[in-house]
């Protein structure tokens, strides 16, 4: 009877894995796994070869992982203060209404009874002349344009309550041609604060512009509205004709869509009322 074919006690009845070719290996179970020592975190030693644990072993710990950080909420930041409207406004003329912002220069000549106001681009091309004065005979002024033709003329009325002042297309005083008014908010001002009613407006509880300037420290704003868009800033130059040629010198930015020739006109009137006040 023949003998079974046992394969030997020190081999696997199956193939070593991977399996090899060749002559039959002894199989040999793998090494315990040795979990590792998890020493003190603070430890930061190394220990050498053959230590007590029979390797070498160097615990280099991460500290704990640290939260995620994530981006803050971005807070909405506070809108500055618009300047300029999206639509036109064409008060006096829409060929007065540029969609980009115009810097005017205002010469106001001191001392003089005629022509003191002189309005030029940067480029100091003439855009505009003033005739007449205020506190005059005729109490009026006219705004001419580079040609000499009349733009709008600007009337004071006398004895109200509040200063007031009517302006109108070219040189008419009919009430037809009536284009806005000008009043100061209240009849005692530390500084000057005008309301603007537009002529379709029926009644002045609401202005359309708001004028808030300082003649002393030659500067003024003017606003749309009730609202804080702002439609035209005015701030002094100082140049040497200021100090040789008895000029003041303002600069003037009416930002886009406002009607430049409207803001040149409430200027004059801020004149005026300084004019009025040191008389």
């Amino acid at each position: 009877m023949a003998q079974p074919n046992y394969p030997p006690v020190d081999q696997p009845p199956y193939p070593p894995y991977p399996p090899t070719t060749g002559p039959p290996q002894l199989f040999y179970p793998p090494p315990p796994v040795v979990p590792t020592p998890y020493p003190d975190p603070a430890s930061t030693k190394q220990e050498p070869s053959g230590s007590q644990h029979g390797y070498a072993t160097a615990y280099a710990y991460p500290s704990p992982a640290a939260p995620p950080v994530y981006p803050p909420t971005p807070i909405p930041a506070v809108s500055p203060t618009q300047s300029g409207v999206a639509t036109p406004i064409p008060v006096v003329g829409p060929q007065y209404c540029l969609p980009r912002p115009v810097d005017l220069i205002i010469v106001r000549k001191l001392m003089t009874l005629t022509d003191d106001f002189m309005v030029t681009d940067v480029a100091k091309n003439t855009m505009f002349k003033v005739k007449g004065k205020f506190f005059s005979l005729h109490d009026k002024r006219v705004l001419l344009d580079a040609a000499g033709r009349p733009v709008i003329t600007l009337s004071h009325k006398v004895f109200t309550a509040h200063s007031r002042w009517q302006v109108f297309r070219g040189e008419s005083s009919h009430p037809a041609d009536l284009l806005f008014t000008a009043k100061t908010s209240s009849m005692i001002q530390l500084k000057t604060k005008l309301n603007v009613y537009l002529a379709n407006r029926k009644s002045e509880d609401f202005c359309d512009f708001k004028v808030h300037g300082s003649w002393t420290d030659r500067s003024c704003v003017v606003y749309v509205g009730e609202s804080s868009t702002i439609a035209a800033q005015m701030y002094k130059k100082d140049t040497a004709e200021s100090f040789f040629l008895g000029k003041d010198t303002f600069m003037v930015t009416v930002y886009p869509n406002v009607d430049y020739a409207l803001v040149v006109a409430l200027i004059l009137i801020l004149d005026a009322i300084s004019t009025s006040d040191d008389n």
